[in-house]
């Protein structure tokens, strides 16, 4: 029995989309691909909310919000920036994404939110940390989200101290910083309710 022509067509589509699905997949099961996979909104995303770094209701909110812009920052690096507003215009929260623009590692991230009721509003109360996170407990936290996505920087000495004065808290919003002996790197977490905040390369 001969197979019409149109079906011939659709199968040979369905080939190459199945090729080309398993060839994706399999580049991002190492560690060097899934840093530059991080192009992928919904990969990184789905990483976020995965490992708890930040709440699913958080995440889809800004996901749905249709607030995504991209620019370029001032040192030429792409930007990723979610972002929902409220009925006058005002941001209640957002994240910012700065990758490198030709293998997308991360070098920049920061959640920032406005209004407290966000948490609420989005049923992310309950996720959040019942207790105030200790100093090892945040830590552990900071290093969870350095080998998601910077796994080459596992290995620094990370240690606690001062970082972004405008973000930084003592006692509430710490710090841990480290250096490759070319870059400063720094990653903040958010004590209090157990988020990660920021975390960025700069030039020593």
């Amino acid at each position: 029995m001969k197979i019409p022509f149109l079906c011939k067509i659709g199968i040979f589509i369905m080939l190459i989309i199945a090729v080309f699905s398993i060839f994706a997949l399999s580049a991002c099961e190492n560690d060097v691909m899934e840093i530059s996979c991080i192009d992928s909104e919904e990969f990184f995303f789905s990483k976020l909310m995965d490992k708890n770094f930040l709440p699913p209701g958080i995440m889809h909110n800004l996901r749905d919000s249709g607030g995504l812009e991209t620019f370029l920052d001032y040192e030429g690096y792409p930007v990723s920036y979610w972002r929902t507003l409220d009925y006058e215009g005002g941001v209640i929260h957002k994240i910012e994404i700065t990758t490198e623009t030709d293998n997308q590692i991360l070098i920049r991230y920061h959640y920032k939110y406005y209004d407290f009721d966000i948490f609420a509003a989005t049923d992310s109360l309950p996720l959040l940390s019942s207790e105030k996170l200790t100093l090892d407990q945040g830590k552990d936290l900071a290093m969870l989200f350095i080998a998601e996505f910077r796994p080459d920087l596992i290995n620094l000495d990370w240690e606690n101290g001062e970082w972004y004065l405008s973000i930084y808290d003592r006692g509430n919003i710490e710090a841990w910083i480290a250096n490759d002996g070319t870059h400063n790197y720094g990653i903040m977490i958010d004590l209090q309710l157990g988020l990660v905040v920021y975390f960025s390369r700069d030039m020593l």
